[in-house]
């Protein structure tokens, strides 16, 4: 029964059409009056797809996101001015989704920019990050500073000091030593001088030199001679005359020189020299003598004096000698 209608109503609108204008040779007379031509309201006519004036809704108002377009018969309907990956923003459809590229810190010990990718899609008001890129980063390098204490010079007492700067990249160098916190520091030094010895006197002297580091002065002790002793005197020779005695059968007396070499401690004897000694003859062989006598002569009862006539040889002859001696006896009888 629907087909019927639309047959009949296809064919009542041809044959209206022929009788009273034809649109597709005149359309201007069907489009200015489409309410008079039986469209109703909101509807207009249009000869678009099959050429026939027909009727189709008035053009719509759209959002300004959207824009009309018409179907092959001519019918209007409001769609979106951007594809479904795109959004409008007033004058032109822009991308959904834009690619940036944001910027953060490095690595806690680095230094530089690390960055990523930030995608942010304007239709679903998500954002998405990528991860962090750190190629751009390097090891930062710190420097740390500190004081270094040391000895002072030789000969200065307290403390120097100098600046000690570390670099972690490039390694510590240090400052030059501050040495006005050190003083001089005075001390004394003992030395021994070696001297001449006194006069007379060979060897060698000696005294303490004590000496002030910071005055530079020095202080003297007495000159210490233990180590000196009398000098001996100049070395040569010295003659001296010895006597001895005389040749056999000669009296008198002999010399001779002695010569002494203190440098070589040698003695050399010269020839004696008998000049002094005269000839004595061999004496006769001795004589005998008398025998010696004694005398006995009684003094009185019990004391004898008894004479000793003795005879010895003496100067070639026979010489007499005469003691007494007295003794005590009990009587007078000579004891010889």
């Amino acid at each position: 029964m629907k087909k019927l209608f639309v047959g009949l109503w296809l064919a009542l609108t041809a044959f209206t059409a022929s009788a009273q204008n034809n649109c597709a040779v005149s359309p201007d007379s069907c489009m200015t009056a489409p309410i008079a031509k039986a469209c109703p309201a909101g509807k207009r006519w249009t000869t678009a797809g099959s050429g026939i004036a027909h009727c189709v809704n008035v053009d719509p108002v759209c959002a300004s996101s959207e824009k009309i377009v018409y179907d092959s018969m001519g019918n209007p309907s409001c769609v979106s001015r951007c594809s479904a990956s795109e959004y409008w923003n007033g004058s032109v459809c822009r991308p959904c989704t834009t690619n940036s590229t944001a910027s953060g810190s490095c690595q806690s010990g680095y230094t530089g920019t690390a960055y990523r990718s930030v995608t942010t899609n304007s239709c679903t008001g998500t954002t998405s990050y990528g991860s962090w890129d750190y190629s751009n980063c390097t090891v930062a390098c710190t420097t740390s500073n500190s004081t270094q204490s040391g000895s002072c010079p030789s000969g200065y007492t307290g403390t120097a000091y100098r600046s000690v700067s570390t670099n972690s990249c490039s390694g510590t160098t240090y400052g030059s030593w501050d040495y006005s916190s050190c003083t001089q520091s005075c001390s004394t030094s003992s030395s021994t001088e070696s001297g001449s010895c006194q006069s007379g006197y060979s060897g060698t002297a000696y005294r303490t030199v004590t000496t002030n580091s910071c005055t530079g002065s020095s202080t003297y002790g007495s000159w210490n001679y233990s180590g000196c002793s009398p000098s001996a005197p100049p070395c040569g020779s010295s003659t001296s005359t010895e006597s001895g005695s005389c040749q056999p059968n000669y009296t008198g007396s002999a010399s001779r020189s002695v010569t002494y070499n203190s440098c070589t401690g040698s003695t050399t004897y010269g020839p004696w020299n008998y000049s002094g000694c005269s000839y004595k003859p061999t004496p006769d062989p001795t004589p005998t003598c008398p025998d010696t006598l004694y005398q006995c002569g009684c003094e009185q009862a019990g004391v004898i004096i008894m004479t000793i006539y003795t005879t010895t040889y003496s100067g070639a002859s026979c010489k007499a000698s005469t003691t007494t001696q007295k003794y005590y006896v009990d009587s007078c009888d000579c004891p010889y």
